[in-house]
């Protein structure tokens, strides 16, 4: 007997509803993992912005590769993550094609960068949530509520984990 697919809206309800209890449940990778799950992006992360400098804190790979050394510390000014931290989001399909990456020594070797500020309750910014690839990738708009959503919700639980220290 074969199933029907789920409808487009229902299967982003299901997904909300995962990440955000997988959240609470403070099983980041797993929340992780289902946002990645979700996407054709290679990579999803957590970024902590930690003074001039922005340090993954969790990577999740699709294709399961150890973490690249050059994605674990780096400077904030040559980061995209400037621009979320400035804008509260960024939405990129080909940082190649993108003025406002300019000069970025990343610029064209992460090709697509969707990402959204992790703010605290008190309006402070501490890092960011993002799907990124080294291939130009599309975000749709429901997909990146979804990212939206889980930025709205993490902060909060993330920042008395062990994994933010």
């Amino acid at each position: 007997m074969s199933t029907l697919p789920t409808p487009p809206r229902q299967r982003l309800e299901a997904t909300a509803n995962s990440v955000l209890s997988l959240i609470q449940a403070q099983a980041f990778e797993h929340a992780l993992r289902a946002l990645n799950a979700a996407v054709p992006h290679r990579f999803t992360a957590i970024f902590k912005v930690d003074g001039d400098q922005v340090r993954n804190v969790l990577l999740i790979d699709k294709l399961g590769q150890p973490r690249p050394e050059r994605f674990a510390v780096f400077p904030l000014a040559d980061s995209f993550c400037r621009f979320v931290l400035r804008d509260a989001f960024l939405h990129v399909e080909d940082s190649s094609q993108e003025a406002l990456l300019d000069g970025s020594p990343y610029q064209g070797m992460i090709r697509a960068y969707h990402a959204v500020a992790l703010t605290l309750l008190d309006a402070q910014v501490v890092g960011t949530l993002s799907h990124f690839d080294t291939a130009p990738q599309k975000l749709d708009d429901a997909d990146f509520g979804l990212l939206v959503l889980a930025a709205r919700t993490l902060p909060d639980y993330l920042v008395n984990a062990a994994i933010w220290d």
